[in-house]
């Protein structure tokens, strides 16, 4: 998730917040992996919605074929990837924000509703970088 978060860091994730709300784009989640839940946790954005066609063509995102504005993201991202995919009901297209090399969404499909732990909510690790973990409301 570079730049915004380096590996190592500490983040709480908030298992409550969709308890009666749904994940939201932009929301910074904690996940079990789709292929090893019981092994693996990520921390992934939350792109795509359930019902959405999403379709990527080198670091152009597209939703429902308008264009996806990612403010988090640095400009000089380098990435170089195609994806046409409609997200079926209950599932998540998620990507890092460390574009060029994140595991994700592009390489291993969409995420189950029921691998959502929850939204990240404080960032505890480093001591220098304690604070509110930043979620990103963009229009597209």
């Amino acid at each position: 998730m570079e730049p915004n978060y380096k590996d190592g860091e500490l983040v709480i994730v908030d298992r409550t917040r969709y308890t009666f709300g749904i994940p939201q784009r932009g929301d910074v989640i904690g996940l079990k992996f789709p292929g090893q839940p019981t092994k693996k946790k990520f921390i992934k954005r939350i792109v795509g919605l359930p019902g959405e066609h999403i379709k990527i063509t080198g670091k152009n995102v597209f939703i429902d074929g308008k264009k996806y504005t990612e403010d988090y993201l640095p400009l000089y991202l380098e990435q170089n990837d195609y994806v046409d995919v409609t997200i079926a009901q209950d599932q998540y297209f998620v990507m890092g924000d460390n574009r060029g090399v994140s595991s994700d969404s592009r390489k291993w499909g969409t995420v189950p509703r029921k691998n959502i732990v929850g939204r990240a909510y404080l960032r505890i690790w480093p001591i220098e970088k304690i604070g509110l973990v930043e979620h990103f409301k963009s229009e597209y």
